[in-house]
């Protein structure tokens, strides 16, 4: 069975999924982190506590994740949706490929316009969730005392641009419930 060669624009989708894959991983992490320390559930920190959360987290979906962050508080219905589009992207990202709108394809020029055009709007859309989260998660910070300098960030000009214009939002996305 001979096989063909991979084109420079098949390449360029992969990489591009390739990339894409590791950014949505980076997200959920930072999700992930927003839910053990910053909205954190009814049971208290303790060390102990900690320590089961790490391998109890990583075993949990996204969707789970997002599931219990709607339970702990009232988001604002816009960046629920954005949540719930990010979820539904991701998962056909990871999951099935197959499921873009449309019919992607790495053999086609169509099929990999539609790739393009999907991965560009799941950039938008993780950009959008990663930056109101990395927003909550300085504001948390700088309620609890938690100085960059102090932790080892050293100063950076994205976290300076997250501090202004996510970090002022998160009393508009984020409601306490009743």
């Amino acid at each position: 069975m001979e096989r063909s060669a991979i084109t420079p624009e098949q390449k360029d989708i992969l990489a591009q999924v390739g990339m894409a894959v590791v950014v949505a991983q980076a997200a959920e992490q930072i999700i992930r982190l927003v839910m053990t320390y910053v909205i954190q559930g009814s049971e208290p920190l303790t060390l102990e506590y900690l320590q089961s959360l790490n391998q109890k987290e990583r075993n949990k979906t996204i969707g789970f994740l997002l599931n219990q962050l709607r339970k702990r508080v009232d988001l604002d219905d816009s960046f629920d949706n954005t949540l719930c589009r990010f979820l539904e992207m991701r998962n056909t990202l990871i999951h099935n490929l197959d499921e873009i709108p449309g019919g992607w394809s790495l053999d086609n020029e169509q099929g990999r316009d539609l790739a393009r055009k999907f991965l560009s709007e799941f950039g938008r859309v993780m950009n959008t969730v990663v930056s109101v989260f990395l927003g909550l998660v300085r504001s948390w910070q700088e309620q609890v005392g938690m100085n960059d300098r102090d932790i080892g960030i050293p100063p950076d000009p994205w976290l300076a641009d997250i501090d202004a214009k996510y970090k002022p939002l998160v009393e508009d996305i984020f409601f306490a419930t009743e």
